[in-house]
Order: structure tokens, then sequence, then C-alpha cells
């Protein structure tokens, strides 16, 4: 039976002798051919191949993706040149394409403004992202920017295919984020009291699927498939309905705006490497707060059933002065809440041999690091002028291990 179906493989496809046309030719030692009688490689076509496009990241695998050739080298897809391949119309992003920073003010008198540069470029046409880093925003504003198929169609909140809307009413701390997909409104995805200064934001394509970013972690991922190949839409939008906006002059300030393959992009925090470094760096600081933390709950534990088990609680009462026993200790700010000026006051123990405060956002990012380069008591001034109502984290760290904690409010 086995050679009966072999010989009708045979018959069906590999040959017909009438004509000498060889279809696929399968030689004992596995080499295949099409279109030859005489295969000299494992797969030996003579003719030309057709290639389409896949979404699988297999090691090896050629593909066409509509605009150009592509190899996947095991972590991500490399062009393998030719035309659309390179230049500046729709070549795919090989390695980081700088945008730089732009700073988009509007002054008092105006009503409202646009702002446009490089508009096309290079695009991604498999996996890849832009992102940028957001600074300070003055007055109140909103502002729109991410992939499009086509950026340069119309400048407007409805041409935008993938965008993050970021909008801001600095005068009553609102800061919020939208998405923006296909020309209509996702909702809303983030909502806070203060601003995204230092935060850094990405809308980043994996396969067919759209993910948006901030600071390394996903916030919200796309229902739409996105296939084609994608620009940076570097429009810049302001609300046409200008009633809302009752504070002016305002600005939006974007730093380090970059379109890169996945996991490249390095203007985190000032430093280079992956997104994932700020946020591991992050976790590690948060990771040691909670168990100086967990320790000290323990420690007062600790002491306090010392003193419920004394035996002479239940006859006097003593006067117990615990002391500092060269404990480092970190106390809370004068005064607090801050409007322009306060004052923290520490103790170091002796044994530490590096010490200093870091000074925490709200949303997690750092601010300010302070080296405390002697032991014993000690107090530092903090200006906060340039800072607007917040709610700050302050940590003492001893050699490395943040063991205490407390809140600062400012309130202009």
């Amino acid at each position: 039976m086995k050679k009966i179906l072999i010989v009708f493989l045979f018959m069906s496809l590999a040959y017909v002798a009438s004509s000498q046309v060889v279809g696929i030719k399968i030689l004992s030692n596995g080499d295949v051919g099409v279109g030859t009688a005489n295969p000299v490689e494992k797969l030996d076509v003579y003719g030309a191949l057709k290639l389409g496009t896949t979404s699988t990241s297999n090691p090896g695998t050629i593909r066409y993706n509509g605009n150009c050739f592509e190899g996947f080298d095991g972590t991500s897809w490399v062009s393998l040149g030719g035309s659309g391949c390179s230049g500046s119309t729709g070549g795919p992003v090989n390695t980081c394409e700088d945008f730089g920073d732009l700073d988009i003010t509007r002054d008092l008198p105006l009503t409202g403004w646009r702002t446009e540069f490089n508009v096309g470029g290079n695009g991604i046409t498999g996996d890849g992202e832009v992102c940028w880093k957001v600074q300070p925003h003055i007055g109140n504003t909103q502002q729109c920017l991410g992939l499009s198929t086509d950026p340069t169609a119309n400048a407007t909140l409805n041409s935008i295919d993938f965008g993050i809307l970021i909008y801001v009413r600095a005068s009553s701390n609102i800061y919020r984020v939208y998405i923006r997909e296909s020309g209509a409104s996702q909702g809303l995805i983030i909502n806070q009291n203060t601003d995204f200064d230092g935060s850094v934001f990405c809308v980043r394509r994996t396969g067919t699927l759209i993910e948006y970013i901030l600071d390394g972690v996903p916030f919200h991922t796309s229902s739409v498939a996105s296939t084609g190949t994608l620009y940076f839409d570097n429009s810049y939008y302001d609300s046409p309905n200008n009633a809302i906006w009752g504070v002016r002059p305002s600005s939006s300030h974007y730093a380090d705006i970059e379109l890169c393959p996945p996991n490249t992009y390095t203007a985190i925090g000032g430093t280079n490497g992956p997104q994932s470094a700020a946020i591991t760096n992050e976790l590690d600081i948060q990771k040691a707060r909670i168990e100086a933390l967990e320790a000290e709950l323990e420690e007062l534990r600790g002491l306090t059933e010392q003193i419920l088990n004394s035996e002479t609680h239940s006859k006097n009462v003593r006067e117990v002065n615990l002391g500092f026993v060269d404990k480092p200790q970190l106390f809370q700010n004068v005064p607090n809440p801050a409007n322009n000026n306060s004052t923290i006051r520490y103790f170091i123990p002796e044994y530490a041999t590096s010490s200093e405060l870091i000074f925490i956002s709200l949303s997690g990012k750092e601010i300010s690091r302070i080296e405390l380069n002697e032991t014993g008591g000690g107090e530092i001034s903090i200006n906060t002028d340039d800072l607007p109502s917040t709610l700050l984290t302050y940590s003492l760290i001893i050699d490395g291990l943040v063991v205490q904690s407390r809140k600062m409010s400012i309130v202009k």
C-alpha cells in the first residue's frame, strides 16, 4: 500500500514525461527540486520564489512584508536590503531614528497653534516603537502623538491611527492620558494630579499587536490589529475648543523623540539602556523600602511585647527612655505642608559607610538624591520654589538600603 501511494505521488507531482516539464522531484538523500529534476540543495527552485508576510518569530524565517524583504535572526526582523528598505520613504528602522526635542509654546494673545516637524521619514515595517520623554507642562494644554499609516494625511486628531493624547489642566492639577485610534477616542486611561515630568511614553508594535507603554510598563492594549508600515505621526495638536483653556501662556516639552526597534530606546533617565533598566532600578528601591518598613514594624512589635510582658507592668509605672541607640532616624520635614522652604532633620549612625536622601514623585520617579557625608545628627534645607503643589516621598538610604521614609506635602 505504501509503494502505491509513493508511485501515485510521483505520478501526480514529479514528472510530466510528454513535455519534460519537471514539477517536484524528491531524491533519496532528501533534496527537493521544484522545476528541476536534479536538485543540488535541500530545496532547489528553478524559477521565481514568491514570499508573503508572517507574524511568527521563528529564527531563520524570511518574509516579504509588502514593502521589504526581512529575515528573523532570533531577536528581531532584519532588513535584507533592496528597494524600499532604506532611504526616506517607508524603509524599516534598524537603528533608532532620532527626531530630537520639541518645545511647543502658545503665547497669551494666540487662540491656538499646530506644530509639525520631520513629516514622513522612516517607518516601522515589523516590530518597533516610537518613544519620547515628557518634560514639565505649563498652563492648560493637550497634545497627541504616536503612529499612523500616513502621518501627512491631515494634521488633526481625527487622522492619527494609534495616538497618546496628554491632557493637562495645570491650574487644577489635572493630568490625564487618553488613547485615540483611527480618529476616535478610546477613553480615559490614566488620571492623576501630578505632571508626567520625566516619564517616557511609547507606542509599540509586536507582530500585529499595538501596546501603549508608560515607563516600560504597558497600560493599554489595542484591539485593532496593525499590519502595514507605521510612521511617527509627528503633528502636535491643540484643542479646537480654546474656551476650556483658561490659563495662558501654555507650553509642552517633549525630549529624546525616537523611532526604534523594540526595547532599544536609550533616553530613559538620561542614561543608555533598555526600558527595563529604569523599571528594575525603581522596583529594587521599592522592594528595599518595603523590607526596611517590615523590619521596623517587627522591631516595634518586639518592644511592645517586652513592655507588656514585664513583671513591673502590672505593679507600677516606670518611665522608659528608648533613645536613639545609634539607630538611623528620619524626621518629618518642617513646615509640612511646605510652600517655599522646608527643613529635614536626620540621624546617621557611626557604623554607616554611605548615606543619602532620595526624593520620589507621586508617580514613582526619582526627583533628586542628596549625599550625607557625616554621621550623627544633621539637617538640610529644601527649596520647593520650582515644584508645583504635589505630594513627595523622601527616604533615608543607609549603605544602599532604604531604612525610613516620610511624606512631604507641597502646597502653593
